[in-house]
């Protein structure tokens, strides 16, 4: 089956359009866009996380530590970590984040 980001409703308002583009038992996968200054603000999840960056630079907030990210950097997530994730550029960023079950 083949699925596709413009086939699903944005799950967030303003500077952040998030698409959750695939759910199973298995995993979760979605594009996360954020405009220049948008902050995905601090949050933490029961699965264990991938985020790669497909365009642009983002700053990762992990417990205590930050992380300055670029184009083609992944980074992972621990269960139950709070961390957050922001667009100081001034440019749009996007981000893949794939949440194992």
């Amino acid at each position: 089956m083949v699925y596709k980001v413009g086939d699903v409703e944005n799950l967030m308002k303003g500077p952040i359009d998030a698409r959750r583009f695939y759910n199973s038992e298995k995993a979760i996968v979605a594009k996360i866009t954020l405009q220049p200054g948008a902050v995905l603000e601090k949050h933490s999840s029961k699965e264990f996380a991938l985020l790669f960056v497909l365009s642009g630079c983002v700053e990762v907030e992990i417990g205590d530590n930050v992380y300055d990210l670029e184009k083609d950097s992944l980074i992972e997530f621990p269960e139950n970590i709070l961390h957050s994730v922001t667009n100081k550029t001034s440019e749009v960023a996007e981000v893949l984040v794939v949440k194992i079950k």
